[in-house]
């Protein structure tokens, strides 16, 4: 990102200033506002700082704005005024959640006797009235009608005992048939597997097992024992005549298994076959699967044989049973004709007793009352006995951070105002620099302060997460400017992962996606505006429509009464709800002023850590997916549960708050209360549990975490070859795409640490030898150099190498020679030395750089190298043409790591430079890594997809045409293969060619498509509209193109691109003429020793 931009004083109209004149009044407009607009004067006077606030010129965020670091680093916005409402809101929320935790913390340590009358005052009060003359008076009509209710329940107790002896009876015999049921049924799902597996088979499966002229040994038993219970010959003659029977499967599933049961005699000899080891379905299902369902039949029927005879001595006991529970069941119902004769009378009774007894159930209605509302505040208080602890210290929390707000806010401004654009290590050089600044202003902030803390809940960051949102730092700090920032957000997202989490946050609610290429994009703008939806644009790239003005400067207006936008030639009815996000796939865009005062530019470029943190989860879903699909379902529950308690915690704090003076009058609170308390105790419970699975897993993780660390380094390598090179372009879903599928097919191990080491070197060669099929061949030693060094320069993973790690300074004097040692190193120490004669100047400087730059880190391993170089040794050693295969004199062989060894070669001999960076890769990484990998056409198409192209990067007098048709005759699709060189007017002929081998599958190879820049939008229109179910599966597009920046970014990531470049060297030209000559290979093995002569002199 290259220019600094800010917005002039009213940059909602879109007026532009490109200037450093700071706009201070626009922040300090935001903390001064909650002092005009009536918020607690006396919370204020509570806050450190607010003195200052009042008294302020702007003196913090003038800090912020004219901070050094952000005018370092080249970029200046103007999305620095945070809404007054917004910071005001803040504030008061902390009051707000203040207030609930005292008052409830305050009701929590009430005494019961202050909530509810004392039992004296209770009783009083209802003896007013006559109540006692009432009582008396039921008192004495319910006196009759105990009587009688003595006489009845006499009569019941006699029911009772009769009814307990049926009840048992009636026990008896249930569990009796409930035993032989259950016998029965663990036979029977057994028997029903078998039926449905004789559904399955069709005639064409009989057929095929009838086939057999001499079945497998194995169908032939199966067969045999069919034929035992069908009471045929157990011959395979035989076997094949039964199943001739057109019959024959319904009769199988017709078969009376209860007559077999009955047949000890039949059924002692289907033992010799079902007692078989290998007369199991798995084991007959290698042979034949008709004669898989034909065994497990077998199987059942002898199962359930075994069972049915096993319960008949159980069923002539359920029958005695059955008939005890009809004697006593008999002899109950007469019992019970005479109870009711009693009840009959009792209840006259009682119907006398109804006027008199209405009367004091009021009465003691209130009384009860009276006693519900003592139990209500035993049990308010029994439920908010923990919590008031939990509430105290969260009230104290909020007390001590009160302080901090008006810091945090000024940060937050700053934050939300100047970090989008930036990595993360450059963010908290920001962070670290305003914290300073704040102090000499006497603005207290808090010491760690974090932009999540101040800006958002830990509820809203966790469904982040769950939508596909990284969790580490960056990611979530990027979430918050995203939903935070005043402009509506421009991503950088050469990885896609704002894309993904914007479509996932979205999908639910309506999201409209477009991009620029996309016809009639300002239709899809329009209807979601009007709707209120979402829209996400993606792949812009640096301009963008004109069009679109209106929408990112937010141009509302309103009239008659309604809220409006002029979208071109007409006004929309512009809905609140309506959100707008844009994407780039740009690595490193550069964004003119006029853009960045419209938006707020975020990177959301992967890092390191957070494409680990995703990696380890694919290898842990490979080699563990039991702890991966735990993991990901403890994800949800964890968040949900969490989600649960705060929702409990907020609707028990509004309920006391809302209460008043009489908490006991309504028995809402106390249910709520007992049913959150349970509802919380399940969500604490699983909580825990869930952390602690968490926590098993994690460990897991970790062991496994170098396999991604190596993944992650190998990537980052990747992705900065762009660098070289605009055409090597890899998406991270390609990248992830090629780590799967060698999880997948990497050989196995039950040690963990040696699957570790395969996966890694697996992946490393696939991903090596892969990438390489898209390099030019300056560029192959440079990519396996670029692998090799990152690795060592991961202090965690050099370590888990068991190599040593690449320090700063060492690979900082790599890079930059002598101007490493510059503000660090006195000129005067490397200048006073002569050199020895042997050596140049410049060269003995390195030297001493090297040496003194190593010593101020701490490292003493090049101390006296230097005095060294005047030593014969040496003197040799740096005079050889063949130095680089040498090893360096003295100790200083086994001294020095190789890197270490690269550095004292490349200072004495530059031009030895490739030859020992080989060297280097081979020690380090493997000789495979020094070889570029064999041309393999064939490969990379069966690598492709009808979706994915193929992409020829050509260089000078590369044509690989020849290659193409070669591959298209080996597929017989020579006839098929279309070729269409790009140029003027070509485009549309282009354009139906592809749509025509889409629908035929067809091969369709676009040459030159660096010479038809002008239509390169549209390809990439072409590619991102292409529906994979309506494209023939053989089809495939070849795009064939010299090195150009204007080549599509999207295509180039989402295509596997070739080099075929001329061989160079005796070598190279050997082992292309080996590779290319498929025929005379096979002539070679009768004529060897004259064919091989030839193959040299054509070299």
């Amino acid at each position: 990102m290259g220019n600094n931009c800010c917005a002039s004083s009213d940059g909602d109209k879109g007026d532009v200033a490109v200037t450093k004149q700071v706009r201070v009044q626009d922040i300090v407009d935001a903390h001064s506002s909650v002092v005009q607009s009536g918020a607690d004067l006396a919370l204020l006077e509570r806050l450190e700082g607010s003195s200052w606030i009042r008294k302020s010129d702007g003196n913090a965020m003038g800090q912020i704005q004219n901070s050094e670091v952000v005018w370092d680093s080249g970029f200046k916005s103007a999305n620095s005024k945070l809404s007054s409402n917004g910071t005001a809101t803040i504030v008061m929320n902390i009051k707000d959640k203040d207030k609930s935790y005292s008052f409830s913390g305050t009701v929590a340590f009430e005494d019961p006797v202050s909530i509810t009358w004392s039992d004296g005052d209770v009783w009083k009060k209802r003896c007013r009235g006559g109540w006692k003359d009432r009582l008396a008076q039921s008192t004495m009509s319910r006196s009759n009608v105990d009587k009688e209710e003595a006489v009845a329940k006499e009569a019941q107790a006699a029911c009772e005992i009769d009814e307990k002896e049926a009840g048992e009876a009636a026990a008896t015999a249930n569990a009796i048939k409930t035993e032989c049921q259950r016998e029965l049924d663990e036979a029977l799902p057994e028997y029903y597997d078998a039926i449905k597996a004789l559904d399955s088979l069709d005639k064409k499966d009989i057929q095929e097992v009838k086939s057999f002229a001499k079945p497998p040994a194995l169908v032939e038993v199966v067969l045999s024992a069919v034929c035992l219970l069908m009471n045929k010959k157990e011959t395979w003659d035989e076997a094949k005549k039964v199943m001739n029977d057109t019959g024959f499967l319904q009769s199988l599933k017709d078969y009376d298994k209860d007559a077999l049961a009955g047949n000890v005699k039949l059924t002692q000899k289907l033992q010799k076959y079902v007692k078989r080891e290998d007369f199991q379905p798995d084991q007959v299902r290698k042979v034949s699967n008709a004669a898989t369902s034909l065994c497990m039949w077998v199987r059942a029927m002898d199962v359930y044989a075994r069972v049915a005879r096993s319960i008949e001595p159980k069923k002539e006991k359920l029958k005695g049973a059955e008939d005890a529970f009809a004697t006593a069941e008999a002899k109950l119902q007469a019992k019970k004709k005479e109870l009711q004769v009693v009840q009959d009378n009792v209840a006259a009774l009682q119907q006398q007793l109804a006027k008199a007894r209405s009367k004091a159930e009021k009465l003691e209605q209130d009384a009860e009352t009276c006693k519900v509302q003592l139990t209500r505040a035993e049990k308010l208080l029994s439920g908010l006995g923990n919590e008031s602890v939990r509430w105290d210290a969260a009230s104290q929390v909020l007390e001590k951070n009160i302080k901090f707000v008006m810091g945090d806010i000024a940060l937050a401004a700053g934050f939300i105002a100047y970090a989008g654009p930036f990595t993360a290590s450059f963010r908290g050089t920001l962070i670290a620099h305003w914290l300073e600044k704040a102090k000499e202003v006497n603005l207290t902030a808090d010491p760690a302060w974090k932009c999540s803390d101040t800006l958002c809940e830990p509820a809203e960051i966790r469904e982040w997460n769950i939508k596909s949102l990284p969790a580490d730092d960056l990611s979530v700090e990027n979430g918050i400017l995203v939903t935070r920032g005043r402009r509506w957000p421009l991503m950088i997202d050469p990885q896609g992962q704002g894309n993904r989490w914007i479509r996932n946050m979205k999908k639910d609610s309506g999201l409209g996606i477009i991009k620029l290429s996309t016809p009639n994009f300002l239709r899809t703008v329009e209807t979601c505006i009007r709707e209120g939806n979402a829209i996400l644009l993606e792949n812009v790239e640096e301009v963008l429509d004109p069009s679109l003005e209106p929408v990112l400067l937010k141009q509302v207006f309103k009239k008659g009464g309604q809220l409006l936008l002029r979208l071109g030639s007409e006004d929309v009815p512009y809905n609140e709800s309506f959100q707008f996000f844009v994407t780039t796939k740009m690595a490193n865009p550069h964004y003119l002023p006029e853009i960045c005062i419209k938006v707020t530019v975020i990177n959301f470029t992967v890092t390191l850590l957070g494409l680990e943190d995703q990696l380890v989860a694919e290898v842990v879903k490979n080699e563990r997916p039991d702890l991966s699909e735990l993991r990901a379902g403890l994800v949800v529950q964890i968040a949900a549960d969490k989600a649960e308690m705060d929702r409990l915690e907020q609707l028990i704090l509004k309920l006391l708050s809302e209460a008043g003076d009489d908490l006991l009058s309504d028995d809402t609170l106390i249910v709520t209360l007992d049913q959150s308390k349970k509802t919380g105790d399940g969500c604490k419970e699983r909580m825990v549990s869930a952390e602690l699975s968490m926590k098993e897993i994690d460990e897991v993780t970790e062991v496994l975490r170098p396999c991604a660390t190596r993944a992650s380094i190998i990537y980052f390598v990747v992705a900065d070859l762009a660098n070289i090179d605009p055409m090597y372009q890899y998406s991270l879903q390609f990248f992830t795409s090629l780590f799967q599928q060698r999880l997948a097919a990497s050989p196995t191990a039950e040690d963990i640490s040696e699957r570790i080491h395969i996966i890694i070197q697996d992946f490393t060669q696939f991903i090596y030898t892969k990438i390489c099929m898209g390099l030019f061949e300056d560029h192959k030693l440079l990519y396996s150099f670029m692998i090799c060094n990152r690795c060592l320069r991961h202090e965690v993973h050099a370590q888990f190498m068991h190599k040593q790690r690449i320090t700063l300074q060492e690979w900082s004097f790599f890079l930059r020679g002598l101007e490493a040692g510059k503000g660090i190193i006195d000129d005067t120490l490397t200048q006073a030395v002569e050199p020895p004669a042997w050596m140049t100047a410049q060269s003995y400087r390195k030297m001493l750089v090297l040496e003194q730059l190593t010593l101020k880190a701490g490292s003493e391993v090049f101390q006296g190298l230097a005095k060294d170089m005047f030593t014969p040794a040496w003197e040799n050693f740096g005079t050889d043409d063949h130095m680089a295969g040498r090893s360096l004199p003295g100790m200083w062989a086994e001294k020095l790591t190789p890197f270490q060894q690269l550095l004292v070669i490349k200072s004495l001999r530059e031009n030895f430079l490739q030859l020992v960076v080989r060297n280097f890769v081979g020690a380090e990484l493997g000789k495979h890594y020094t070889v570029s990998p064999d041309f393999d056409l064939v490969g990379c198409f069966k690598d492709s997809k009808k979706t994915m192209p193929l992409i020829f990067v050509l260089s000078a007098g590369a044509d690989p045409t020849d290659y193409l048709v070669k591959l298209a005759k080996d597929f017989e699709y020579e006839e098929r293969l279309h070729f269409i060189s790009l140029g003027q007017g070509q485009g549309q002929k282009a354009e139906a060619l592809i749509k025509h081998g889409q629908e035929t599958g067809d091969w369709v190879c676009l040459q030159n498509c660096h010479l038809a820049a002008s239509w390169m939008p549209t390809l990439e229109r072409i590619q991102e509209m292409q529906d994979p179910d309506s494209i023939d599966d053989m089809y495939r597009l070849w795009l064939t193109s010299m090195p150009s920046p204007t080549f599509p970014v999207p295509v180039l990531q989402g295509g596997i691109k070739i080099t075929n470049e001329p061989p160079k060297g005796l070598r190279a030209n050997l082992t292309r003429t080996f590779q290319e000559s498929s025929d005379a290979k096979e002539h070679s093995r009768s004529f060897p020793c004259t064919f091989e002569p030839f193959r040299g002199h054509h070299a």
